[in-house]
């Protein structure tokens, strides 16, 4: 009786090279699918602690801080809002920053959907349009009157407070300043933009409660997006 031989043949090596490339293309797209996912809700959860800190500056101020205030006096690591935050504790840093907390130096700050770490998060300067300041979200150069009071804008369940976007130093104000990063299908993208298919963006509303956005709901400039970012009643 002969012995079996044990060595794999040229055939059956392929057979099972094929077989793991099969595999594979069934199943990375179903792994990236779920690590995107996770990143997302990794994202919407830096945002709901940054509005817990939101909720808290003004309980203490009586007001909302401005995006960008290098008008009145504040050093440099509390002119931006994630500055005045981080002033009052309510943003963690692991090294001191020029901008007080930054994606570079606070991990609440950085979206994990960017491998660089340069994307963070900015707030819509331009709802201080509904607050009474005549000048909100036209203003390029000095957003410094731009302090809010949560209370005296209606419809705050519409109302996007902060968002994915380039950088926390950079107010949401107009169009051609919002780049929202991309969670959807179409991956981690730089310059980070939702005008992509399957882009997704991550909010948070002056309510609180957090949503998304996409390139439609952008491009809704007289219904949702206008009304959004404050441009709209």
């Amino acid at each position: 009786m002969s012995k079996r031989k044990e060595n794999f043949t040229l055939i059956e090596l392929l057979v099972v090279i094929a077989i793991i490339a099969i595999l594979a293309g069934v199943l990375l797209p179903a792994l990236q699918s779920a690590r995107k996912k996770a990143q997302s809700v990794n994202c919407k959860s830096n945002l709901k602690q940054l509005g817990f800190g939101m909720v808290q500056y003004e309980h203490t101020n009586d007001r909302l801080p401005a995006a960008y205030d290098d008008q009145h006096g504040y050093p440099a690591n509390e002119i931006t809002w994630a500055g005045k935050l981080w002033r009052m504790g309510l943003i963690s840093v692991f090294k001191t920053g020029y901008w007080g907390a930054h994606a570079d130096n606070s991990r609440v700050m950085q979206c994990p959907s960017d491998p660089a770490k340069v994307m963070s998060y900015g707030m819509v300067s331009s709802l201080a349009k509904q607050d009474g300041i005549t000048d909100g979200g036209t203003n390029y150069t000095d957003w410094s009157t731009h302090y809010i009071n949560s209370p005296r804008i209606t419809q705050p369940s519409a109302r996007i407070l902060l968002a994915d976007n380039y950088s926390s130093t950079a107010p949401i104000a107009a169009g051609d300043r919002q780049k929202y990063l991309p969670h959807g299908t179409q991956g981690n993208v730089y310059p980070n933009d939702i005008a992509l298919p399957g882009g997704i963006g991550n909010l948070l509303y002056l309510d609180s409660h957090i949503g998304e956005i996409s390139l439609a709901t952008k491009s809704d400039w007289f219904g949702y997006y206008g009304r959004a970012i404050g441009w709209v009643k």
